[in-house]
Order: structure tokens, then sequence, then C-alpha cells
């Protein structure tokens, strides 16, 4: 586990979240840091993302991000830090996995290549730079599931692909 430089008290715990573009990995993460289920106003993913750079400069800048991310487990002030990273920026995610406490690999519940990709490069790519890392994998976009697909996609961006039901991934 990594130091914390904000307080000689807490552990802060680097969180690496890697996965194929656009499948949820900033809105995780933005929901995470502002404990909303739904940070569409704090989190503007129409504007250019910047890997990695987020969790540096929201850590450091933002106090309610930092409150956020604190909580006591057993006994033990712990920070969690979440590292945003960028699916094809091969150089970024080598620089975010330095000292990383786990990685958590996304996959986007309405895209079963992105699924496939988790075993094909993903945990590859996670267990050349991070051996013993431990690993979670997790599902995003479940929202998308069971919901009429085509009305919750209200805005398209340029990496917006329109879902069809075949699309789906059921457990």
């Amino acid at each position: 586990m990594s130091d914390s430089t904000e307080n000689p008290n807490e552990v802060a715990i680097k969180c690496v979240v890697v996965g194929d573009n656009n499948v949820g990995k900033t809105r995780l993460i933005c929901s995470r840091a502002y404990n909303e289920e739904a940070p569409n106003n704090r989190c503007n993913t129409s504007t250019s993302h910047v890997p990695t750079v987020w969790a540096i400069d929201q850590y450091r800048n933002n106090k309610q991000v930092l409150d956020n991310a604190r909580c006591v487990v057993d006994g033990t002030i712990v920070s969690l830090r979440l590292w945003d990273t960028f699916g094809d920026h091969h150089k970024n995610r080598r620089f975010a996995y330095g000292k990383a406490d786990v990685v958590v690999i996304c996959f986007s519940i309405c895209d079963e290549k992105s699924l496939n990709q988790v075993t094909k490069f993903w945990l590859p790519e996670v267990r050349k730079h991070n051996k013993s890392t431990p690993v979670l994998l997790v599902a995003c976009k479940v929202d998308l599931r069971f919901a009429e697909v085509r009305e919750k996609i209200k805005c398209k961006g340029t990496l917006s692909k329109t879902i069809k039901k075949s699309d789906i991934i059921f457990p």
C-alpha cells in the first residue's frame, strides 16, 4: 500500500482503472469520487479526456473528491485514489500501473467485444506490468441491460454507437 502525502495517518490505495474506450471507466470513477449515481454535471465526458491527470488533479485540488475518497477500514483511515486511463494510450497506462495496489478491468455490458478483450488484452497487459497485484473485473453500463436501450442513449457523441438488444450481455 502506498503512503499518502496529504495525511501521514492515512493509507492511500492506488486503484488503476483500465478497459476499452467507451466502456464507462470515467463514469464509474466520477460516480465514486462524487458519491453520485449519475455525475453527469461534474464529469463532463463531452470535453477531451486527459488520461491519469484527472486523478492527480482532482485529489489535490477538489476537497469534496478528497473527502469522498476517505473511509475507515478495520480502524485504519484509507484514501482510495482512482486512476483513470484512456483505452488506447499505452505509454500513459504504463505510467499509471506504477505502484498500483489494485487494478480494475472494466467492460461494457452492452459490448461483447469489450468483455472478450478482458482475457485477450487487458489481463495479459496488467500481468505484464503488475504480476501479483489484485485484479477486479467490473461490468459497466449495467443500467442498459434491462432498459429500453435506445431511449437510454440520449446524447450521441463521437464515441457513441447505437446499441441493439442483441449487443447486451446477459448473465
